[in-house]
């Protein structure tokens, strides 16, 4: 059951109901208050260093700062499918000026596809991987005639197969993120959670002890914090309607 609160203390908040990033932010803001605060600083520095502790644990999963293994995998195939792309690109701009008229109709018909493609190796990463996902397909289906009588089918095939390996690459890579990401934050985000309640435990019985005249400014501005969070961040349960008699 939880204890009643009492006035002149810190307040209760739903922190698991925080966002991440307003999360950082909260005990970051409590650590600074605590710090300012001489009574609170000097009674309770084990309790704000454990609070830190657990912070910069929170920290580091939240930048996930830790390079993936598979980034230098993708990084090696994305050059190799460009280098396809820039090929085809080239052969076909040089097939506009083919002796023969059935060769350079073929190469405008492909070259004006390619131009209005809006395909980039400059494109963002996932961005450029999805476009070539369906722009490969389009080339072997509707415009097979045109990639045959240019004989330009093996740099289609290579860009394809270059572009669908980094596309599965991409979605390992993002499961092993988000396995790394959610393990390590719930962890982080449990030791946050069990030093910041220590702490506001320890300073709600100082106040009680001593009275509230020495920890009144940090307090309230805890609790003028937690009222914002409140409002403003934690998102309220949609209460269910009451079923009719």
């Amino acid at each position: 059951m939880r204890r009643k609160q009492v006035p002149g203390e810190i307040k209760n908040i739903s922190l698991q109901r925080v966002p991440n990033g307003a999360h950082n932010r909260f005990i970051k803001t409590t650590i600074e208050l605590a710090r300012k605060n001489e009574k609170i600083a000097s009674s309770l520095s084990a309790e704000i260093v454990a609070m830190e502790k657990a912070q910069e644990l929170f920290r580091r999963f939240f930048g996930v700062s830790k390079k993936n293994p598979l980034t230098a995998e993708i990084a090696l195939h994305d050059r190799l499918r460009d280098g396809y792309w820039n090929g085809l690109k080239v052969v076909v701009r040089g097939m506009l000026r083919f002796p023969t008229p059935e060769k350079q109709v073929m190469a405008k018909t492909l070259w004006h596809r390619i131009k209005t493609s809006g395909i980039s190796a400059r494109k963002q990463l996932d961005r450029q991987t999805g476009d070539l996902l369906t722009f490969t397909d389009l080339l072997l289906t509707q415009y097979a005639t045109e990639i045959e009588g240019l004989g330009v089918l093996l740099f289609v095939q290579k860009l394809k197969e270059e572009n669908d390996l980094v596309n599965e690459l991409l979605l390992e890579r993002s499961k092993m993120d988000a396995r790394r990401v959610v393990g390590g934050m719930k962890k982080a985000r449990a030791e946050v959670f069990t030093a910041y309640h220590s702490f506001v435990r320890k300073v709600n019985a100082l106040v009680t002890l001593n009275g509230p005249e020495d920890y009144s400014a940090f307090v309230d501005a805890m609790n003028k914090m937690i009222e914002r969070y409140e409002e403003e961040i934690i998102k309220k349960p949609k209460k269910r309607k009451k079923a009719e008699k």
